[in-house]
């Protein structure tokens, strides 16, 4: 038997791009989109992230993105809300406030 100890993300830090760029590639081959690249701005945010759900939070959070985003690049308001907590009150009144234009 082989052991591995592989250290969490966010020991790895710098294997985020790399792994954001993966997930891309995946999910444009899966959803047939045209998604470009994550712009630096929310890539920046992921770094910030303390990541306690490891690898697999990354890939829901490049799934979220890409439910989202049609083509182009995955922006910060394409994350989750979770990862803008002292955004989160702005960005809720925003969505309610074109919500309620659209039923209008």
């Amino acid at each position: 038997m082989v052991s591995l100890n592989i250290p969490p993300l966010r020991e790895r830090r710098d294997d985020i791009p790399l792994l954001v760029d993966h997930f891309i590639d995946h999910f444009n081959r899966l959803q047939g989109k045209k998604v470009s690249h994550m712009d630096r701005h929310a890539l920046a945010i992921l770094m910030r992230h303390p990541f306690p759900g490891n690898v697999r939070e990354l890939l829901n959070i490049v799934e979220h993105a890409f439910v989202l985003c049609a083509r182009g690049a995955l922006l910060p308001e394409h994350l989750p809300d979770n990862l803008h907590p002292q955004e989160l009150p702005k960005r809720q009144l925003q969505r309610r406030h074109s919500s309620t234009s659209r039923a209008s």
